[in-house]
C-alpha cells in the first residue's frame, strides 16, 4: 500500500476501534484499549495511530511519545559533548511502538517510526528536546533501532535504554 495512503494521528476513541487491534506484545494491546485514552486525557502521553483513508477506524500501527529527561553521564561522552553541560537534559520519550498483526506485510513498522520521529522533532522546534529515548524489550529490538542511528546509553545493565539526538533528526528530515 503506498505511504500516502496512511493516516497517522492522534487517538479518538470514539472513531478508532482499540478492540480489534492485535499485536505480538498482549501489554501494547491491553494499553491500546485500556490506557492510551486516559493517559492522554492524564497528559502523561500522546498516542497517535497509524490509518488508511479507506479504513478510518482500523488501528494498524501506534506510537506513544511524551516527555522525559537523561542524565548527560549515561550518554557516551562523543555524544554528551553536542550537548550543554548539564546534569539532565530534556527528551522525547517514544514509549510504546507497536503494528497491527493482520498488516504485518505493509511495513507499517517504518512509516510509524518515521512519524514519531518526525513529530518529536517538530515538537522540539516549540518545546526544547535533546533527542529521542526508546526502551527497547530485547537485543532484536535494540538491534532493529539501532538501525535507525539510536544509541546504547550507559548506566543500567537490566534494561535497555537507547538515544537518538535531535540533530541527527534534523538532518534526515531534510
Amino acid at each position: 500500500m503506498p505511504a500516502f495512503r496512511y493516516l497517522i494521528e492522534p487517538l479518538d476513541p470514539k472513531i478508532h476501534d482499540r478492540e480489534s487491534f492485535i499485536c505480538e506484545e498482549p501489554a501494547l494491546n491491553d494499553f491500546i484499549r485500556k490506557q492510551a485514552n486516559r493517559e492522554s486525557k492524564a497528559n502523561t502521553s500522546r498516542c497517535f495511530v497509524l490509518t488508511t483513508k479507506e479504513s478510518p477506524t482500523t488501528i494498524r500501527g501506534y506510537y506513544t511519545l511524551s516527555a522525559t529527561s537523561i542524565s548527560l553521564s549515561n550518554l557516551p561522552e562523543k555524544t554528551a559533548k553536542k550537548l550543554p553541560n548539564r546534569d539532565k537534559v530534556p527528551a522525547t520519550l517514544l514509549g510504546r511502538i507497536a503494528r497491527d498483526l493482520s498488516f504485518k506485510s505493509e511495513g507499517i513498522g517504518e512509516h510509524l517510526m518515521f512519524s514519531a520521529l518526525n513529530r518529536a522533532y517538530l515538537a522540539s522546534l516549540e518545546v526544547a528536546s535533546s533527542g529521542v529515548v526508546i526502551d527497547p524489550k530485547n537485543e532484536p529490538l535494540a538491534n532493529y533501532y539501532a538501525n535507525y542511528g539510536f544509541i546504547k546509553l550507559q548506566g543500567d545493565e537490566s534494561s535497555i535504554r537507547m538515544f537518538l539526538l535531535m540533530k541527527d533528526i534534523e538532518s534526515n528530515t531534510r
